[in-house]
């Protein structure tokens, strides 16, 4: 398993999530609540500790994509996921249907590209 970073404990995730199928957030209620779920999302990254085992598809894929970027050679790592918080408000008040990932965020934003985090798995 990839070490944590350092905004991020350690997350075991469960192979098999519970529940959800794709959500449709065309409903602005349903917008809301996917910006409070990915406000939380981001919260407990920032704090280190999931106070949760069950997440929504979406949240997993943005976890392990948010595990595949670097961030330990950002100096502050918070401030960028600040700016990450505000541009994903800014996606899904335009209409996007989930929150972007964070590996496209940096790329977008002008960093370099995002760096694998070097585990120690072995790829096939």
């Amino acid at each position: 398993m990839p070490q944590a970073t350092p905004v991020m404990a350690s997350v075991l995730l469960e192979p098999a999530y519970h529940g959800t199928a794709e959500m449709d957030f065309s409903d602005s209620s349903d917008a809301g609540r996917l910006r409070a779920q990915f406000d939380r999302l981001i919260d407990e990254l920032l704090g280190g500790t999931m106070g949760r085992s069950k997440f929504e598809k979406w949240e997993i894929d943005l976890l392990l994509d948010f595990m595949t970027c670097d961030l330990s050679g950002l100096r502050k790592a918070h401030a960028v996921l600040s700016k990450y918080r505000q541009a994903v408000h800014e996606h899904l008040a335009n209409g996007a249907k989930t929150p972007m990932k964070l590996s496209e965020f940096l790329a977008s934003d002008g960093h370099a590209s995002p760096k694998p985090n070097k585990s120690k798995s072995t790829s096939v």
